[in-house]
């Protein structure tokens, strides 16, 4: 009975969550419908001249399809009904698409990556962590089989190796072995009850005094249960919907009832009160596979009548010939190929080796690693609250970009196909930044795989020239199967880096000449972005502390971290997480209760870490200034202030004129999964399996029953053209190739020949090459430093937009007004898949019927040919073979060094030599910081900011097809900052995020592993080789010292360069605070944000460093009886070294040369210019006013 009542509140919780995610879509609809008229009359709009003016409209669409976006991803996780799933698919990847547009418009704009408008933010009631893209989470659970597989691949590779432990069987116990076991339980239990008893009886005593206070933690751990059952359900209902809706799909081809697919039609009024469940509807998808088999069969009739007509044709001819008329000769081996510019297929080096055996080679040599699990939110730090620079974003605004360029582009197909997405990105920063944590989110958002190409990694692996070649194949090769992929390449200024003496290389007094180490050329022409994580400010240093302590359980809640924020100004994360682990370790931790955790401990901890020196952060800022973006922001900067000085002075005249005619009158001028989601989830999958089964079997019952009528009524129409059309002109038709649209596009056509040539004039090579000018420049990431906007601002065409229009009016056609009170459990429609499939059936049999019509218009041509042979005239020759070949061009086949071998066997050589690497699995929000909440310079973004941008560059493209192939999507990016900045936890995040596969081609992992030059030309053809623009394959480079390579090579080799720069106060006390409260002992009034101003100077790297140093595993046992105290983690993080300031001028120097910061750097002079004019022609104008008066 029990049983059967949870099972009722089961099925009532799921039909009531139905009904609110419908309500969800609609709402969200209607904001949809709102948004995308804004954005189409926008696009209609002139050039604006006026910067301010043209960011907010551009930031106001793109803060507004954020939101949409993460409605329409929560609503895509939860909803079962498996028809609506694949519009709301289609339309989110639209708006994750338009929104990678928008962010290169603004890059454009703002001539940074991060971009801050705190009057739109705050006029739509919205804070910066709203703003904040959430990564879809069916980027992983789509291919959660696929990741499971490919992990136990790499275990086996692993166990076969020897570095891991097989799993040890359990030895059989004897009689007297399981008797001694049995005593002791025995015993044991006993023990429990005497246990038991004593507390029944201190139960009894104290039952009489007044509750001191409950405790709160099993209360919220109940809480925690009963939601994470709630979630489970609703998984476990959409798995089994989506069955049932896949078996339904193959169920309703005994119907043949036939209604349009339209929205007003069929959903806008449509009576669900049967269907409250919300499973499909059999009717719908009847018709749906009614259409797509009499598409299949129109095809099937369109090859048919082709045949046809050419055999008319060639009786005609015949006919012709006979009353000696020269014969029309037949051009139809021309006119149906069609095929010109065929690439030459490259050789593949490994034919003969399988995916598994090429998975397991990379993994072997550490090539694929198995990165850890790191969420994106690992990433501490908030988003920026204020509008930044864009050279100084917040933890926040970098998961934000590392979203928008890494995360959406690998996880949603939609996304990198039509975003302007990107190849590559740089990100850099100090040590500890947190550049490796964002690779892992990446790579752990997506389920990415994750190659590891650091040089370090392959050295000595993939040795020659020919093992060069090898590798680069393999990488290409398995990246491309095993899509998403992540190549990461820690030290990316390493392969760009000049000839220079050996002293300079470790002599520390050249940190300031250490820029011109590196070809800056080649550097930004391999990455497409640069993004610089700075030193974390103190509100991310402060969320930091707060955030990492919580995670020791014997931490004291009280701990100040906000005291700790403050020591550790100038560290980074990676500093902080450091300092943490080595303060907090197991014995530590053990002590936490009796011995509370001291500021003094984190402190001589943090003392021995390196903090972020002023030189470092300069030269970080420096070289950004040198980045395209950088080059082409100081170029805008430069400009606005031209202008604002120009103004100024035109002020200052007009303000003396006026002085001196009126007498001197004055002017006064910012998851839990839950078992109800569960549920959802299984529900979700039953429902997709019982779909697509009523989909294949609804295609064969049209094709069984309704084939031969459909055929036949195409061929008729066809045939009635013809008669039609021989009336009107007297001769017969060329029937259009397949390519060419076959008969439909015959039908559709006027029977005059001006109207047929106008219809089939071919486009002319200036207009071909205009065209892939134009979808070059879309879809590549690249800036123009160059573009000083002096066309004005004016938002890029889109390629999303009409996408989201056909979206819109599917929604409004079918789901708006459709009645589903017969459909309570969301299964699908029967109706709509007839429709669907009978369509598609109808095309597939208009291509056979056109390949006979073709043969019967050829016999009547004949026939028709011959008859004007008997009448005297000459025949007209036949230029069917010069019109169908059509083949030029056809570029030569590169050769394939691996034509032998199989993916399984390239990726198993990859592994074995290390370059593809198991990554850890590193969420996004691992990477911690808020994003930043106000403006910045975009020189010091947070680590939100970062995220932010990882997200669009990175993550946005891997993650979703679309998205790459339509958004301006970047090829390569390059991570710099100080070390433990966490650029290493952002390629990990992006992997994590993506389910990528990570590809290390690290120098220092590649040395020695394919050497010579055939070495190298292996390892490139394994890796780079056959990677096209469309493929879900992005570079990314890591530097904590990128100034060292030749600028003008790096960046050749990066579309993007991102600084994560010194963490400031906010995000250090962020990130101790977080990384606190994950040990249990740590007390929560802990100080965290001392210690963010103790470790100010220090990255996040640092931080999390000192943490492991000092709550260790004795130590955690410990917090409860001797609490944390700041002297440990201040004695542990003054063993770290921080970010200088030589170390940080020079990231912003170097940053400076991008072309990035080289555009902003001539931006803000022209700005200077523009003011300082304005207020010389102010002071005249006072002057003047003066001097009258």
């Amino acid at each position: 009975m029990g049983q059967f009542l949870n099972e009722k509140v089961r099925e009532c919780a799921h039909e009531m969550s139905n009904y609110t995610y419908n309500k969800l879509w609609h709402d969200t609809q209607r904001q949809l419908e709102s948004v995308a008229v804004q954005d189409f009359e926008n696009q209609a709009l002139e050039p604006q001249f006026e910067k301010p003016a043209a960011q907010t409209a551009i930031f106001e669409l793109y803060v507004k399809y954020i939101c949409i976006a993460n409605k329409l991803e929560e609503i895509y996780d939860q909803m079962v009904q498996p028809q609506k799933r694949l519009l709301v698919r289609k339309i989110l990847d639209s708006c994750l698409g338009r929104v990678v547009e928008l962010k290169g418009d603004l890059v454009n704009i703002d001539i940074m990556e991060f971009s801050y408008n705190d009057e739109v933010i705050e006029r739509l009631g919205l804070t910066p962590l709203d703003i904040e893209i959430k990564v879809p989470r069916y980027f992983r659970r789509e291919r959660e089989k696929e990741l499971a597989a490919r992990r136990e691949t790499m275990d086996e590779i692993l166990k076969k190796m020897g570095f891991l432990d097989e799993q040890i069987e359990e030895e059989k116990m004897t009689e007297l072995e399981a008797i001694r076991v049995i005593q002791m339980h025995e015993r044991a239990r006993q023990g429990r009850l005497r246990a038991q008893f004593m507390k029944e009886i201190r139960l009894l005593k104290e039952k009489g005094k007044p509750e001191s206070g409950k405790d709160k933690a099993d209360s919220g751990l109940i809480a925690a249960m009963k939601i994470q059952k709630l979630t489970q359900l609703r998984y476990s209902i959409q798995a089994k919907y989506q069955e049932e809706f896949q078996k339904a799909l193959q169920d309703t081809k005994r119907r043949s009832t036939r209604s349009k697919d339209l929205f007003n039609e069929t959903w806008r009024d449509k009576d669900e009160t049967m269907n409250a469940k919300q499973s499909h509807y059999e009717d719908m998808i009847f018709n749906e596979k009614y259409a797509e088999v009499e598409e299949e069969l129109r095809k099937v009739v369109d090859d048919m009548m082709r045949q046809e007509l050419e055999l008319l044709q060639a009786a005609l001819d015949r006919d012709r010939a006979q009353k000696g008329k020269k014969v029309k000769k037949s051009n139809k081996k021309a006119r149906r190929s069609g095929k010109k510019g065929k690439k030459k297929k490259e050789k593949d080096l490994t034919p003969d080796r399988t995916t598994e055996s090429l998975f397991e080679e990379l993994f072997i040599n550490g090539i694929i690693k198995k990165y850890p699990e790191t969420p994106l939110k690992s990433y501490l730090g908030d988003r920026s609250y204020v509008e930044r620079s864009g050279v100084n974003p917040t933890p926040g605004d970098i998961r934000q970009v590392i979203t928008e360029l890494c995360i959406l582009p690998l996880g949603s197909e939609m996304v990198r196909n039509f975003a302007p997405c990107i190849r590559s990105i740089l990100l850099t920063g100090s040590k500890g930044s947190g550049k490796h944590t964002l690779v892992n989110a990446i790579c752990t958002e997506v389920g990415g795989t994750l190659f590891d190409l650091t040089p370090a990694n392959i050295v000595g692996k993939y040795p020659g020239k020919s093992g060069l070649i090898m590798l680069m194949h393999l990488v290409s090769k398995v990246s491309r199967l095993l899509q998403p992929s992540v190549i990461y390449t820690g030290d990316a200024e390493k392969p760009f880096m000049k000839k220079i003496p050996k002293t300079d290389r470790t002599d520390p007094k050249t940190v300031e000449k250490r820029s011109t180490k590196v070809d800056q050329k080649l550097l930004q022409q391999a990455y497409n972005r640069f993004i610089y994580i700075p030193r974390p400010d103190y509100g991310t240093l402060s969320y930091a502390w707060k955030t990492l302590l919580s995670q020791y359980s014997g931490v004291q809640p009280t701990f100040d971290s906000g005291a700790m924020a403050k020591i550790s100004d100038g560290y980074t994360i990676g500093s902080v997480v450091k300092c943490l682990k080595e303060v907090i370790t197991c014995k530590r931790m053990l002590q936490l209760r009796l011995q509370p955790l001291t500021h003094v401990e984190l402190i001589n901890s943090l003392s021995t870490k390196d903090p972020v020196y002023r030189e470092e952060e300069e030269a970080f800022l420096t070289w950004w200034g040198k980045t395209p973006l950088g080059r082409r922001r100081q170029r805008v900067l430069e400009l606005e202030m031209e202008a604002r000085i120009e103004k100024e002075n035109a002020s200052d005249k007009a303000k003396k004129g006026a002085k001196k005619k009126n007498d001197g009158s004055a002017f006064i001028e910012f998851q839990l999964t839950s078992p109800l989601t569960q549920l959802r989830y299984s529900i979700q999958a039953k429902y997709q399996e019982e779909f697509q089964k009523a989909l294949q079997d609804t295609k064969e019952e049209i094709n069984t029953k309704q084939g031969s009528v459909i055929s036949e009524d195409i061929a008729d129409e066809i045939r009635n053209w013809f008669k039609e059309y021989k009336g009107r002109t007297g001769k017969l038709p060329d029937f259009p190739s397949e390519e060419h649209g076959g008969s439909r596009h015959l039908l559709s056509r006027q029977g005059t020949e001006s109207e047929m040539s106008r219809s089939s004039a071919p486009s002319s090579k200036e207009s071909k090459k205009a065209k892939e000018k134009s979808k070059s420049a879309i879809k590549s990431g690249d800036i123009n430093v160059e573009d000083t906007f002096e066309n004005g601002y004016k938002a890029s065409q889109s390629s999303f937009l009409p996408e989201l229009k056909t979206g819109i009016e599917e929604f409004n056609e079918t789901w708006r007004d459709k009645d589903e009170t017969m459909n309570a459990k969301q299964s699908h429609y029967e109706d709509m898949i007839f429709n669907e499939k009978y369509a598609e059936v109808e095309e597939e049999l208009r291509k056979v019927v056109d390949d006979m019509m073709r043969q019967e218009l050829e016999l009547l041509q004949a026939a028709l040919d011959r008859d004007r042979a008997q009448k005297g005239k000459k025949v007209k020759k036949s230029n069917k073979k010069a019109r169908r070949s059509g083949k030029k061009g056809k570029k030569k086949k590169e050769k394939d060094l691996t034509p032998d071998r199989t993916t399984e066997s390239l990726f198993e050589e990859l592994f074995i030599n290390g370059i593809i690497k198991k990554y850890p699995e590193t969420p996004l929000k691992s990477y911690l910081g808020d994003r930043s909440y106000v403006e910045r310079s975009g020189v010091n973004p947070t680590p939100g900011d970062i995220r932010q941008v990882i997200t669009e560059l990175c993550i946005l493209p891997l993650g979703s097809e679309m998205v790459r192939n339509f958004a301006p999507c970047i090829r390569s990016i390059l991570l710099t900052g100080s070390k433990g900045s966490g650029k290493h936890t952002l390629v990990n995040a992006i992997c994590t995020e993506v389910g990528g596969t990570l590809f290390d081609l690290t120098p220092a992992n590649i040395v020695g592993k394919y050497p010579g030059k055939s070495g190298l030309i292996m390892l490139m053809h394994l890796l780079v080789k056959n990677i096209g623009p469309e493929d879900r394959v992005i570079f990314i480079g890591t530097s904590c010292a990128p100034w060292e390579a030749d600028q003008k090579l790096l960046q050749q080799a990066y579309n993007r360069f991102i600084y994560i720069p010194r963490p400031d106060y906010g995000t250090l006390s962020y990130a101790w605070k977080t990384l606190l409260s994950q040990y249990s002992g740590v007390q929560p009034t802990f100080d965290s944000g001392a210690m963010a101003k103790i470790s100010d100077g220090y990255t996040i790297g640092s931080v999390v460093k000192c943490l492991k140093e000092v709550i260790t595993c004795k130590r955690m046992l410990q917090l409860r009886l001797q609490p944390l105290t700041h002297v440990e983690l201040i004695n542990s993080l003054s063993t770290k070294d921080p970010v200088y300031r030589e170390e940080e001028e020079a990231f912003l120097t170097w940053w400076g040369k991008t072309p990035l910061g080289r555009r902003r750097q001539r931006v803000l002079e022209l700005e200077m210019e523009a003011r300082i004019e304005k207020e010389n022609a102010s002071d005249k104008a006072k002057k003047g006013a003066k001097k009258k008066k």
